[in-house]
Protein backbone atom coordinates (compact mmCIF):
# COMPACT_ATOMS: atom_id res chain seq x y z
CA UNK A 1 0.00 0.00 0.00
CA UNK A 2 1.31 3.38 -0.97
CA UNK A 3 1.31 5.83 1.93
CA UNK A 4 -0.06 8.50 -0.37
CA UNK A 5 -3.26 6.45 -0.83
CA UNK A 6 -4.07 6.70 2.86
CA UNK A 7 -3.18 10.38 2.88
CA UNK A 8 -5.65 10.94 0.03
CA UNK A 9 -8.40 9.11 1.89
CA UNK A 10 -7.69 11.10 5.05
CA UNK A 11 -7.91 14.37 3.16
CA UNK A 12 -11.08 13.47 1.23
CA UNK A 13 -14.29 15.31 2.08
CA UNK A 14 -18.00 14.53 2.04
CA UNK A 15 -20.48 16.72 0.25
CA UNK A 16 -24.24 16.49 -0.20
CA UNK A 17 -25.39 15.05 -3.49
CA UNK A 18 -26.94 17.57 -5.87
CA UNK A 19 -29.90 16.85 -8.14
CA UNK A 20 -27.85 15.14 -10.83
CA UNK A 21 -28.98 11.66 -11.87
CA UNK A 22 -27.80 8.70 -9.79
CA UNK A 23 -26.01 5.87 -11.58
CA UNK A 24 -28.53 3.06 -12.16
CA UNK A 25 -26.06 0.52 -10.70
CA UNK A 26 -26.22 2.33 -7.35
CA UNK A 27 -30.00 2.30 -7.44
CA UNK A 28 -30.00 -1.46 -8.09
CA UNK A 29 -27.50 -2.01 -5.25
CA UNK A 30 -29.65 0.07 -2.91
CA UNK A 31 -32.82 -1.77 -3.89
CA UNK A 32 -31.35 -5.24 -3.50
CA UNK A 33 -29.63 -4.36 -0.20
CA UNK A 34 -32.69 -2.77 1.35
CA UNK A 35 -35.47 -4.84 -0.26
CA UNK A 36 -37.22 -1.95 -1.93
CA UNK A 37 -38.43 -0.68 -5.28
CA UNK A 38 -39.16 2.77 -6.66
CA UNK A 39 -42.20 3.68 -8.75
CA UNK A 40 -43.52 6.71 -10.63
CA UNK A 41 -46.93 7.30 -12.18
CA UNK A 42 -47.24 9.89 -14.96
CA UNK A 43 -50.73 11.34 -14.50
CA UNK A 44 -51.07 12.55 -18.09
CA UNK A 45 -50.10 9.33 -19.87
CA UNK A 46 -51.11 6.94 -17.04
CA UNK A 47 -47.70 5.32 -17.52
CA UNK A 48 -46.37 3.49 -14.48
CA UNK A 49 -42.57 3.33 -14.32
CA UNK A 50 -40.86 0.81 -12.07
CA UNK A 51 -37.28 0.16 -11.13
CA UNK A 52 -36.03 -3.44 -11.11
CA UNK A 53 -36.66 -3.60 -7.37
CA UNK A 54 -40.42 -3.32 -7.91
CA UNK A 55 -40.41 -6.27 -10.29
CA UNK A 56 -38.26 -8.31 -7.90
CA UNK A 57 -40.58 -7.64 -4.94
CA UNK A 58 -43.52 -8.92 -6.98
CA UNK A 59 -41.41 -11.82 -8.30
CA UNK A 60 -41.84 -10.68 -11.90
CA UNK A 61 -39.24 -10.61 -14.63
CA UNK A 62 -37.88 -7.03 -14.87
CA UNK A 63 -39.44 -5.30 -17.84
CA UNK A 64 -42.59 -7.45 -17.83
CA UNK A 65 -45.49 -5.56 -19.34
CA UNK A 66 -47.98 -4.72 -16.64
CA UNK A 67 -50.70 -2.08 -16.36
CA UNK A 68 -51.47 -0.10 -13.19
CA UNK A 69 -54.71 -2.10 -12.91
CA UNK A 70 -52.79 -5.39 -13.11
CA UNK A 71 -50.32 -4.10 -10.51
CA UNK A 72 -53.20 -3.58 -8.08
CA UNK A 73 -54.09 -7.24 -8.45
CA UNK A 74 -51.07 -8.14 -6.29
CA UNK A 75 -52.52 -6.04 -3.46
CA UNK A 76 -55.71 -8.08 -3.43
CA UNK A 77 -57.17 -7.16 -0.06
CA UNK A 78 -56.06 -3.50 -0.17
CA UNK A 79 -57.03 -2.41 -3.68
CA UNK A 80 -59.77 0.00 -2.58
CA UNK A 81 -57.57 1.56 0.06
CA UNK A 82 -54.70 2.06 -2.40
CA UNK A 83 -57.02 3.62 -5.00
CA UNK A 84 -58.34 6.04 -2.36
CA UNK A 85 -54.81 7.00 -1.26
CA UNK A 86 -53.76 7.63 -4.88
CA UNK A 87 -56.88 9.74 -5.55
CA UNK A 88 -56.34 11.80 -2.39
CA UNK A 89 -52.68 12.34 -3.27
CA UNK A 90 -53.60 13.45 -6.82
CA UNK A 91 -56.29 15.85 -5.56
CA UNK A 92 -54.63 17.31 -2.48
CA UNK A 93 -50.94 16.47 -2.83
CA UNK A 94 -51.08 14.72 0.54
CA UNK A 95 -48.38 12.01 0.80
CA UNK A 96 -49.29 8.52 1.98
CA UNK A 97 -47.79 5.48 3.62
CA UNK A 98 -49.62 2.21 4.13
CA UNK A 99 -48.47 -1.21 5.28
CA UNK A 100 -50.22 -4.14 3.62
CA UNK A 101 -49.86 -7.73 2.49
CA UNK A 102 -49.42 -8.51 -1.17
CA UNK A 103 -49.34 -11.80 -3.03
CA UNK A 104 -46.48 -12.13 -5.51
CA UNK A 105 -46.59 -13.70 -8.95
CA UNK A 106 -45.29 -16.90 -7.31
CA UNK A 107 -48.06 -16.78 -4.69
CA UNK A 108 -45.77 -15.77 -1.83
CA UNK A 109 -47.22 -13.38 0.74
CA UNK A 110 -45.11 -10.32 1.49
CA UNK A 111 -45.68 -7.63 4.08
CA UNK A 112 -44.77 -4.30 2.44
CA UNK A 113 -44.99 -0.58 3.05
CA UNK A 114 -46.18 1.46 0.07
CA UNK A 115 -45.34 5.16 0.18
CA UNK A 116 -46.21 7.87 -2.29
CA UNK A 117 -46.11 11.59 -2.80
CA UNK A 118 -47.09 14.16 -5.38
CA UNK A 119 -44.34 15.31 -7.73
CA UNK A 120 -45.13 18.82 -8.94
CA UNK A 121 -43.93 20.90 -11.84
CA UNK A 122 -44.63 24.42 -10.68
CA UNK A 123 -47.95 24.33 -8.87
CA UNK A 124 -49.41 21.38 -10.79
CA UNK A 125 -49.08 17.75 -9.80
CA UNK A 126 -47.57 16.00 -12.82
CA UNK A 127 -46.62 12.64 -11.33
CA UNK A 128 -46.86 10.53 -8.23
CA UNK A 129 -43.80 8.71 -7.00
CA UNK A 130 -42.81 6.53 -4.13
CA UNK A 131 -41.39 3.31 -2.81
CA UNK A 132 -42.42 -0.22 -1.98
CA UNK A 133 -40.41 -1.62 0.94
CA UNK A 134 -40.35 -5.30 1.92
CA UNK A 135 -41.19 -5.67 5.63
CA UNK A 136 -41.52 -9.46 5.49
CA UNK A 137 -38.30 -10.21 7.43
CA UNK A 138 -39.46 -7.94 10.26
CA UNK A 139 -42.90 -9.61 10.34
CA UNK A 140 -41.31 -13.07 10.33
CA UNK A 141 -39.00 -12.10 13.19
CA UNK A 142 -41.91 -10.81 15.27
CA UNK A 143 -43.96 -13.96 14.58
CA UNK A 144 -41.03 -16.23 15.51
CA UNK A 145 -40.51 -14.32 18.77
CA UNK A 146 -44.23 -14.55 19.61
CA UNK A 147 -44.24 -18.30 18.93
CA UNK A 148 -41.20 -18.78 21.16
CA UNK A 149 -42.83 -16.75 23.93
CA UNK A 150 -46.03 -18.81 23.66
CA UNK A 151 -44.09 -22.08 23.72
CA UNK A 152 -42.03 -20.98 26.72
CA UNK A 153 -45.16 -19.74 28.51
CA UNK A 154 -46.98 -23.02 27.89
CA UNK A 155 -43.96 -25.01 29.09
CA UNK A 156 -43.62 -22.96 32.26
CA UNK A 157 -47.34 -23.23 33.00
CA UNK A 158 -47.31 -27.01 32.43
CA UNK A 159 -44.76 -27.84 35.11
CA UNK A 160 -43.82 -26.92 38.64
CA UNK A 161 -40.18 -27.78 37.92
CA UNK A 162 -37.51 -25.26 37.11
CA UNK A 163 -37.42 -24.45 33.37
CA UNK A 164 -34.37 -22.90 31.72
CA UNK A 165 -34.65 -21.32 28.28
CA UNK A 166 -31.49 -21.02 26.20
CA UNK A 167 -31.24 -18.87 23.10
CA UNK A 168 -28.73 -20.49 20.71
CA UNK A 169 -28.22 -17.28 18.76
Amino acid sequence: MDIRDSDQAASAFISQRDHSPIDHRLIRLTESSAGLGIWELDLHSNELIWTDGMYHLLELRPGSEITPEQALFYCQSSQGRIRALFRRCIRSGQPFSVTLDLVTARQNVRRVTLTGRALKAGERIQRLGGTLVDRTPERNHIQARQQAEQLLGATINATNDLVVAVDRQ
